[in-house]
């Protein structure tokens, strides 16, 4: 009963678009940030003070350096959520395909599947 329960789980995440698929990640976030709110308060300020303190690089280039390092670390919801804010900074598909090439470089086969992933959400996101 428990693997039927899990392969219809499966089946639902699949059928989730993009967005709703950001969405559950972020919810997931949230579930962790009520049981550890110090470490989650901790992270969100590192993450505020590497992008506020970049230096010579703007956001659009901080948020491509992060996309391929989540590619290549594999990170799912890294790379749903970057995407998005790769977007939001006037990130170019173009730019996007560029850059992770870095991670194809790198990680190979597995490199390349998490860079097809970015660039598919890429087009997900813009299209919506």
């Amino acid at each position: 009963m428990l693997y039927l329960s899990y392969q219809f789980l499966i089946m639902e995440v699949f059928k989730m678009n993009a967005k709703e698929k950001l969405a559950d990640y972020q919810r997931q976030f949230g579930v962790y940030a009520e049981a550890n709110p110090e470490v989650m308060g901790a992270f969100g300020a590192t993450v505020t003070a590497a992008m506020e303190n970049s230096g010579p690089l703007d956001a659009k280039t901080m948020e491509l350096l992060i996309l391929v390092a989540a590619v290549s670390r594999k990170c799912e919801p890294c790379i749903y959520s970057h995407v998005m804010n790769y977007i939001n900074v006037g990130g170019t598909k173009e730019e996007l395909a560029a850059g992770l090439n870095a991670a194809v470089l790198i990680c190979g086969g597995p490199g390349m599947a998490y860079s097809a992933l970015a660039l598919d959400l890429f087009d997900q996101y813009s299209a919506e």
